[in-house]
């Protein structure tokens, strides 16, 4: 007869903006020990469960007795046999030996900063670094079906990082800004086709950029591309420097037409990943995509301001794509139920006004946009 796991795990019940604690028996799996027996759950599920330990630590952090956990790592966390995640209850009799796992040097050493060698006291920073060791850990124990792209694995990393540096100035202050900063697995759809001329033509056009360099290249023997390649440095080519420039901006405009007519924003971050990233415009763009697929962490921490960004346009953004790129931050923005956000909108709106032809569809589309924000901040100042 084989006897089933389980543990006494808390069970968390929220009311209002705080949350009750009670103890329950359930039965389940350690995380580390689930993690060993499914390593090749899907990128969803992986998704779903960073989710889920986050919103318990939370709902942790809403209780007033106790507000903080302490014991944060994979070894104090139960999976039930229905998917359901649970944090143990420390002071359960029945979890004595858990904890005293959990206080072993190998253990305390992985998931612990340097500074705090003892599970001594619980505190907010602890919980944090606890969290992103945790994320860490699953993410080194897993092989996700599909595997992570390029731009999820680069989310991760700042996320983790911005868990352990405590005392960087871009640390995470509570665990709602983990919860907002974790990426959601979108299904790629089939892309809505509208504009499907301009977007051919920018596929075209891009595509014989591409090929025109690299026949430029040929022509010239060149193998090998210079370090400062495009960057205006003594060995650059100027010509060779122009011809990247146009490429940059082609693959601009290819992004904001998948953001603002296609709607694929999974093409749009493709083709914003082939751009170097210190462009504030493309960092920008990026934001506003990855709030569109539902992660709206990166865009609440911008601070937009349209009349001095126009300097740094220059470079990255032609002078013809300055009115998208206003709407694509828009639309971004729109999605965000604050005052600023919607002040922001307003600024953006006004930037556009006038540039566009009068009654086209982009003019009736950034009016939009600025009715509807100033009918956030009107309610927002009621209040």
């Amino acid at each position: 007869m084989t006897v089933k796991e389980g543990y006494d795990v808390l069970r968390l019940i929220e009311h209002g903006r705080t949350c009750y604690i009670s103890s329950e028996y359930v039965g389940g799996k350690i995380l580390a020990g689930w993690l060993k027996a499914y390593p090749n759950i899907t990128k969803e599920r992986l998704f779903l469960l960073i989710r889920d330990i986050t919103n318990q630590l939370h709902m942790i952090h809403k209780c007033r007795k106790k507000p903080y956990y302490q014991y944060v790592n994979p070894y104090s966390i139960v999976i039930t046999e229905d998917g359901e995640v649970y944090f143990l209850d420390l002071e359960a009799g029945s979890n004595e030996g858990q904890i005293r796992f959990m206080q072993k040097r190998a253990v305390r050493e992985a998931f612990l900063p340097d500074e705090e060698p003892y599970y001594q006291k619980a505190s907010l920073e602890l919980d944090i670094y606890g969290m992103g060791k945790t994320i860490q850990f699953l993410l080194a124990m897993t092989d996700p079906i599909p595997a992570l792209n390029k731009r999820e694995e680069r989310k991760f990393l700042r996320i983790i990082s911005r868990c352990l540096n405590a005392h960087s100035r871009l640390s995470y202050k509570n665990i709602s800004e983990i919860r907002r900063s974790i990426p959601r697995y979108v299904q790629r759809t089939r892309p809505v086709t509208r504009n499907k001329k301009r977007f051919l033509f920018i596929c075209a056009a891009l595509f014989v950029m591409v090929i025109a360099w690299k026949m430029y290249g040929w022509r010239n023997r060149t193998s090998v591309i210079p370090e400062d390649f495009g960057s205006g440095g003594a060995n650059a080519d100027p010509e060779e420097g122009m011809m990247m420039s146009d490429v940059r901006k082609l693959r601009i405009d290819l992004a904001m037409v998948y953001l603002l007519y296609v709607e694929d924003y999974e093409k749009c971050l493709y083709y914003l990943d082939e751009i170097k990233s210190e462009y504030v415009s493309v960092e920008n763009l990026r934001a506003v995509a990855e709030a569109l697929l539902g992660d709206k962490g990166d865009l609440m921490e911008l601070e937009i301001k349209p009349e001095t960004d126009l300097r740094e346009l220059e470079n990255s953004i032609a002078e013809e794509q300055r009115m998208e790129y206003y709407r694509c931050l828009m639309k971004g923005y729109a999605l965000l139920d604050t005052e600023q956000a919607a002040k922001i909108v307003l600024s953006l709106g006004e930037a556009c006004m006038g540039r566009l032809e009068d009654g086209s569809a982009e003019e009736i589309e950034v009016k939009e946009y600025m009715a509807s924000a100033l009918e956030k901040v009107s309610g927002l100042e009621e209040e």
